[in-house]
């Protein structure tokens, strides 16, 4: 069984609409759920762009074509995502943390809900692997897919965030080796961070906080509510040091 989405959602529905500058939602798949079956058929007459029953999600390809995804867990979607949107400011952004064997099939469900153009940016996070698996590569990241509420007004502040150094700094000249570059949308841990921050509990799956750091100041300003939706201990303590407002609705345990 799934986890039960439904007491977040009606914690959600007593919040006011687009007062949220950020929403982070991670809402992992439970280990004992086994994964999707996909089902491929004809069907003529769908208008509805996403259709969803207890367990099963039907998404049209075009030209006839229906993909049925048997998943209880991705089927639960849809009216959380329906839930969280409305309580995003127009200028917010909503982040969702997502594994990459899910990350395919809940992005193409997100853009059918939420809007294309909405997708700004998947954000790689770069962990230490947890095990050695001899039968494949070991596992080493998790992704971060983030929708914006509006394209054009979205809130985006490059200058805000920490600058990492660059690989060349003699070919790039003194004064940008100086001031660092801008990251891209894979981040790495790098050296020498995580026991410290470990020892001080401001890690999360291998993530060093100035990660959520870095989250909030590209895109909140102090005051602004940040809805955390799931368990993410680190991103509140950072969102409280940072001096914005923050609000956690939890799925029970």
């Amino acid at each position: 069984m799934t986890k039960d989405a439904s007491p977040v959602r009606a914690l959600a529905a007593g919040l006011p609409d687009e007062q949220a500058a950020l929403i982070y939602l991670h809402y992992p798949r439970p280990p004992s759920l086994p994964r999707r079956q996909v089902r491929l058929h004809r069907e003529r007459g769908l208008r509805q762009p996403v259709q969803t029953a207890p367990a099963v999600l039907s998404l049209p390809l075009g030209e006839g074509w229906v993909a049925e995804v048997l998943d209880p867990w991705l089927a639960s979607w849809p009216a959380l995502l329906e839930t969280l949107w409305p309580r995003l400011s127009p200028e917010g952004s909503l982040w969702i943390q997502v594994h990459p064997r899910d990350g395919a099939y809940l992005k193409v469900l997100a853009d059918a809900l939420l809007g294309r153009r909405c997708f700004r940016n998947e954000v790689v996070w770069v962990h230490p692997p947890r095990f050695l698996d001899p039968r494949r590569w070991p596992e080493t990241h998790q992704a971060l897919l983030g929708y914006v509420k509006s394209p054009r007004r979205a809130l985006f502040q490059p200058d805000a965030v920490d600058r990492i150094p660059y690989m060349a700094p003699r070919l790039v000249g003194e004064a940008k080796a100086r001031r660092g570059k801008l990251p891209t949308d894979v981040w790495w841990p790098g050296l020498g961070t995580s026991e410290d921050e470990a020892a001080r509990g401001e890690g999360d799956f291998g993530f060093p906080s100035r990660f959520w750091q870095r989250l909030l100041r590209a895109h909140t300003r102090p005051g602004d509510l940040v809805l955390v939706v799931g368990r993410v201990d680190p991103l509140v303590r950072a969102a409280r040091a940072l001096g914005r407002r923050c609000r956690v609705l939890s799925f029970p345990r």
